[in-house]
């Protein structure tokens, strides 16, 4: 992959055809938040998160006179090792259990907030290597607004409970249909 404004950047293939849809007026905002939405989930431990959603869901469902809630649903987390999105995951969890939350609301709430986290971090991210592409030259400075300008829009309109359900379910092609090829006449670009 030679062509497209991160071509310089340490990113791997799915984000670099992020960038090359961020310059490019065929794509839509739709297939550029197919795009992104593919290789955010490409970054993360989708099957050690969906069985600690998993873990947790079940106890829930049997959940009755433990003395020690929050001991056990910690001992459930110490046994899923993910990486640091589970890991926020965790937090987020406890910090809602500590306020009292019922345990499928904090579980909930949780998976919520790590996907909008997740959404604005990979935006914040995408921003920084538009600013390199363009200082690097590989990205022109015409394009450099529009990029910055899709990119917002683009992560904007990805949907937090949809990255939210892929978590839990371990859905590595929740956005798959959007990267569908168009073959036909008739599936041109999206305006």
């Amino acid at each position: 992959m030679t062509d497209g404004p991160f071509r310089n950047m340490p990113l791997n293939a799915r984000w670099k055809r992020y960038g090359e849809d961020l310059v490019n007026d065929a794509k839509s905002l739709d297939e550029r938040v197919a795009r992104a939405g593919d290789a955010m989930l490409a970054n993360v431990d989708l099957g050690e998160i969906a069985m600690l959603v998993a873990a947790l869901r079940e106890y829930d469902n049997r959940l009755q006179l433990d003395f020690d809630p929050l001991g056990s649903i910690q001992r459930i987390i110490e046994q899923h090792d993910g990486g640091c999105l589970t890991d926020e995951l965790a937090r987020n969890l406890m910090a809602n259990l500590h306020s009292q939350t019922p345990l499928a609301t904090a579980i909930d709430n949780a998976l919520t907030d790590i996907a909008a986290d997740l959404i604005s971090s990979s935006k914040n991210r995408l921003d920084v290597h538009c600013i390199e592409a363009r200082e690097l030259g590989d990205m022109k400075a015409a394009e450099y607004p529009t990029a910055l300008a899709r990119n917002r829009d683009t992560f904007a309109a990805i949907d937090a409970a949809k990255i939210a359900n892929a978590l839990e379910m371990g859905d590595r092609r929740a956005f798959a249909v959007g990267l569908k090829k168009k073959v036909g006449t008739d599936d041109g670009p999206d305006f």
